[in-house]
């Protein structure tokens, strides 16, 4: 299982990794800061030696990230990047919506939440 680094340090946009294993485009990286969504809030995506990461998701308990054509191999180190500018523009869209919740309740103390999308395009 990959240490998690994106639950205790969420500004963490780069870091290296070692290769845990590669089927096809799924890459299981020993660390990673790339978050792989969830509560409603998509994955990060990025890069892995300066190829696309596109998708990042949990299999199991793995983290698996989709890396299309890569040609990488167990053992090796990568350096990854997290897009910054699309974790922030969610992170920050993350916390407003806890803000506007927390103010709504104020107002009516029965409201909850059903269910909530964070992305890109739409919060």
């Amino acid at each position: 299982m990959a240490d998690e680094v994106f639950r205790h340090d969420g500004y963490m946009s780069e870091f290296e990794a070692g290769i845990v294993s590669v089927d096809g485009d799924m890459v299981v990286l020993d660390c990673t800061a790339f978050y792989p969504g969830g509560g409603g809030q998509v994955c990060d995506t990025g890069t892995m030696n300066g190829m696309p990461v596109t998708d990042v998701s949990y299999k199991g308990k793995e983290i698996i990230h989709k890396v299309p054509g890569n040609d990488f191999k167990p053992g090796m180190r990568v350096w990854c990047s997290v897009d910054w500018d699309r974790r922030f523009d969610l992170m920050m869209g993350h916390t407003g919506e806890h803000l506007l919740f927390c103010s709504l309740k104020r107002q009516d103390p029965e409201l909850t939440i059903t269910k909530i999308f964070i992305g890109p395009e739409e919060k």
